[in-house]
């Protein structure tokens, strides 16, 4: 079974994202953290022109957002779906078979896992 984990949107500043997640939403700031420029290019293909990018992680009873704030990038290139999967290593298995990307990227003491669909869409995958 594939659930969703999250959905990874940009906005173009945290005022913006408080309002409309927390405002209209009524989801709840649950955690703020930074990704590093290194890291955005790995997993997005994007280079940054500053170090970090801030993420503000809202959630409500139903579904988790992870908004990653850029005035640059808030069209596009950023968004990805995440889903948890049952067994991990089974379902990479599996999208190579298939000749589907697989990104492993290592981050502090794991090791991030996305895909890309046939038309490059981005999903993070996460075991259950």
């Amino acid at each position: 079974m594939v659930l969703i984990k999250h959905v990874a949107l940009c906005m173009d500043s945290k005022d913006h994202a408080r309002s409309f997640y927390q405002d209209l939403l009524n989801a709840e700031l649950v955690k703020e953290f930074e990704i590093s420029k290194s890291v955005v290019k790995q997993i997005f293909s994007i280079d940054l022109d500053q170090e970090h990018l801030t993420v503000m992680v809202f959630e409500n009873e139903n579904l988790l957002f992870e908004i990653f704030i850029s005035k640059k990038i808030a069209q596009n290139g950023l968004d990805h779906v995440c889903i948890s999967v049952d067994n991990l290593n089974g379902f990479i298995k599996q999208c190579q078979s298939m000749n589907i990307t697989v990104l492993k990227i290592p981050k502090n003491n794991k090791t991030l896992v996305f895909i890309k669909d046939f038309s490059g869409n981005l999903f993070e995958i996460k075991e259950k």
